[in-house]
């Protein structure tokens, strides 16, 4: 039952999500230099679950892909029942033969979680596919331009209960006003 289950998640995300990116011209991938984007704001959306039952796509939790402190790019993902609420490295590529890297590839992967998707950096848009575990899903989401959005994506990931990437037990204990996380890291 379970494989059938899966099964047709895998049949519905590949009826109605948004294509994979592929290298159709057989051109090699280059992978942008660290630090990712050309832009460093972060991008907040919203995911969509695939339902099994009817084959449609319900919204059904926040996704964000940021840039994290340590210069890597990170993607947070949580539904909004508290189901799923992980956090991964991506990384990023575009064509060679491409004039500039407007439209960057944006992949991820780990431990049973998958992620591909289209970041376009001219109109600030990023939309895309994931399987986490045995949901598929696809995101769409918006760069931010604000700069107190920046310190909303440590919170996010570092603060709360139960983050995804807890604060080392060494590290100072976070103050919301003004944000701590400030005073040591830079947040450009």
């Amino acid at each position: 039952m379970q494989r059938l289950s899966l099964g047709l998640l895998l049949l519905v995300l590949g009826c109605h999500a948004p294509p994979a990116p592929s290298s159709s011209s057989g051109e090699p991938e280059a992978t942008l230099p660290d630090g990712g984007l050309e832009a460093t704001y972060p991008f907040f959306g919203r995911m969509k679950t695939a339902d099994p039952a009817d084959q449609e796509f319900r919204e059904s939790g926040d996704f964000m892909l940021a840039r994290c402190g340590c210069n890597c790019w990170r993607v947070l993902v949580s539904q909004d029942d508290g189901s799923v609420r992980a956090q991964f490295l991506v990384h990023f590529s575009w064509q060679e033969h491409e004039a500039s890297a407007a439209k960057v590839h944006v992949l991820g992967e780990d431990n049973g979680t998958t992620l591909s998707g289209i970041v376009d950096q001219n109109t600030g848009l990023t939309e895309g596919r994931m399987l986490i575990g045995p949901y598929a899903m696809v995101f769409a989401a918006g760069r931010s331009e604000e700069p107190a959005d920046k310190v909303k994506t440590c919170v996010m990931c570092h603060v709360g209960e139960a983050p995804p990437w807890p604060l080392p037990s060494h590290h100072p204990q976070y103050e919301a006003d003004p944000p701590t996380c400030l005073r040591c890291h830079p947040v450009d």
